[in-house]
């Protein structure tokens, strides 16, 4: 027997779920929602696991001590890999308890929040990156600062403002997992969230597709070239994922409502941590170069003849190092060892 209806669903979840009884029902969308979840476990722990040598080698080797930077990627990086332990029990926990709705509620309001913190760091990560490709330009670091607090409280007045109804019952739990129905009036309030977290990555975007597009004559340095791939690359699954979450709180079944959402958290910690690893590739390969003003490419990549691929030596480290010297504690070496080696060179 499916869960009955809860009492604070309105006539037209009422309708969704009559619809979808005939064919969809409520087991087969709870069974298709913890496919996603546990698709998006695997690629977390999976490329975990797949970057940790890099991780190793890149940032727990490295000689510079712990930065902002560094510190924000190990945050990103453990806040992600041990914040969702309690969130697979969300959707895999059997049990009999009968204090089992409430812990379910905790669990749930639980994850919420992780969304929220994860988000900030990667947020943070973003605005680093991007303000130091600017030269610490303060006006780049006020706006996006405006825009992630705007975005912060926004979200924090999602969660608050919609709290888990207290009209639920064991009735409504699944036999397994904390998975509870979604009303309309709170989809609509969840999908205005990640529209916000989608303009905040279209901000970014488009502030390091404009330092691309209005680089000097020397066209894409280096950096500007791994930052730009990445992000076109991380802005493109994101746009593709975020969409996938609002249209789900706003077309989807109550149970099948937001059913992408921990994917998406998943990418977007992911591929922000695969971001600043390629940056302190970049770091690190530096110095293993064969001339002094020598910069190995990270990847094939060609922006206005300017071409990069593994193996291939650049002369543009010190064009680099003066046009992003701030870019330093993402993944590239200090003003000091640059000035030290032009020096040499001469």
């Amino acid at each position: 027997m499916p869960p009955r209806l809860p009492s604070f669903l309105d006539n037209q979840d009422s309708v969704i779920l009559q619809r979808v009884s005939g064919g969809f029902s409520i087991e087969d969308q709870v069974f298709t929602f913890n496919c996603i979840q546990f698709a998006s476990f695997i690629i977390l722990y999976y490329d975990y696991f797949l970057t940790l040598p890099d991780e190793r080698d890149r940032f727990w080797a490295s000689p510079k001590k712990l930065s902002v930077a560094s510190g924000l990627f190990y945050l990103n990086r453990y806040l992600s890999f041990l914040g969702h332990v309690p969130v697979m029990l969300e959707y895999f926990w059997t049990s009999s308890d009968p204090d089992r709705l409430d812990r379910c509620t905790r669990i749930i309001s639980y994850h919420q929040y992780l969304v929220m913190a994860i988000q900030f760091v990667v947020g943070c990560l973003l605005i680093l990156r991007t303000h130091a490709l600017y030269g610490r330009s303060r006006r780049v670091l006020a706006l996006l600062c405006v825009a992630i607090m705007t975005v912060c409280v926004f979200g924090l007045w999602i969660v608050l403002g919609g709290s888990i109804s207290d009209d639920y019952t064991k009735a409504d739990l699944p036999s397994q997992g904390c998975l509870l129905p979604t009303s309309v009036g709170i989809s609509l309030r969840q999908a205005k969230g990640w529209t916000a977290l989608l303009c905040f990555d279209i901000l970014i975007f488009t502030l390091t597709f404009y330092k691309a597009v209005t680089a000097g004559p020397g066209g894409i340095s280096v950096v500007l070239g791994i930052m730009l791939r990445d992000g076109t690359i991380y802005f493109g699954i994101m746009v593709l994922a975020s969409i996938s979450v609002i249209l789900s709180f706003h077309f989807l079944p109550p149970y099948l409502r937001g059913m992408t959402a921990t994917l998406t958290n998943v990418l977007s910690s992911t591929m922000v941590s695969r971001l600043m690893i390629n940056l302190r590739g970049l770091k690190v390969n530096s110095r293993y170069d064969t001339g002094p003003n020598a910069v190995p490419g990270v990847s094939r990549l060609v922006f206005k003849g300017i071409e990069m691929s593994a193996g291939t030596t650049l002369s543009q480290e010190t064009r680099t190092s003066s046009e992003f010297p701030d870019v330093m504690d993402i993944g590239h070496e200090s003003r000091h060892t640059d000035h030290t080696r032009t020096t040499s060179a001469n």
